[in-house]
């Protein structure tokens, strides 16, 4: 029997019964490989399941321990598979904070008021879909790239990255120095990371724009966050948060995105 996917779960802690029930109850029997993986940093749960992912030849859909997806998984299928065969590489359910901000970033703004799949630059996690494509083809990350990425948004002129490129390399001639990756093992490809200002999933996202892989959010997908209360997300209730933020502060995501960078980076220089 074909599988469609590898549902891989990263997680810190034991999960819930209810959780692994309702993910259960919500496959309906249906061919999915299911894979767990335990540990104190996300990150590098996300990097086994990558593996697991690619060794398997399979597509991914990942979603976290406090994401319950609403929408039925054999509709979910038809609609990835749809977002695929567009040339979309990973597909997001769209997801809102407690507070009602989107926790996503689309390439055009206006986007969100649609209930059909639009591209996005960065997303939150939470319910993604990785294509065989992506999950055959993205190359693991070095630790060159963790501090080119750290000193990228510290605003550092390329003629000063360089020059610290320079001093690790002589410094550290075998291996630049373990600052990211304290605790995962050298033999480990690592996909997914975080640094000072990035969380690993912008990262992931940002590294795969640049690289060219597509990405989107698929309103279609609507999930339950369950933080200290249910969020339910649907089309509609994206479209209401997006007009409430720009009601409040006249501006769009990616401007706010753009302003919090900049005050990071302040902050960052008064240290």
């Amino acid at each position: 029997m074909d599988i469609d996917f590898l549902l891989g779960i990263p997680t810190r802690t034991t999960i819930d019964g209810d959780f692994n029930q309702y993910l259960l109850e919500w496959l309906q029997g249906q061919p999915v490989a299911i894979k767990t993986h335990m540990g104190n940093r996300v990150d590098v749960n996300r990097n086994f399941l990558w593996e697991m992912a690619k060794f398997n030849n399979l597509p991914m859909i990942m979603i976290d321990t406090d994401v319950f997806p609403i929408t039925p998984y054999t509709e979910i299928k038809k609609y990835i598979k749809e977002d695929f065969d567009a040339g979309y590489d990973v597909v997001f359910a769209p997801l809102l904070s407690r507070i009602g901000t989107l926790l996503f970033t689309p390439d055009n703004p206006e986007d969100v008021i649609k209930d059909t799949p639009y591209p996005v630059t960065i997303s939150s996690f939470g319910f993604v879909a990785f294509s065989q494509k992506v999950v055959k083809t993205y190359p693991k990350l070095t630790e060159a790239d963790i501090i080119r990425v750290s000193l990228d948004n510290l605003g550092i002129s390329n003629d000063d990255k360089q020059e610290i490129m320079k001093i690790l390399k002589k410094t550290y001639p075998e291996q630049f120095p373990s600052i990211i990756y304290a605790g995962i093992p050298n033999s480990t490809p690592v996909y997914f990371s975080y640094t000072s200002t990035e969380s690993e999933d912008a990262n992931f996202c940002r590294r795969a724009k640049y690289l060219g892989y597509r990405l989107a959010i698929d309103p279609r997908i609507s999930v339950s966050h369950r933080k200290v209360m249910p969020l339910t997300y649907t089309v509609d209730k994206v479209r209401e948060a997006y007009a409430r933020q720009k009601q409040q502060t006249g501006t769009d995501s990616v401007k706010l995105l753009e302003e919090a960078k900049k005050k990071r980076l302040e902050e960052l220089s008064k240290a």
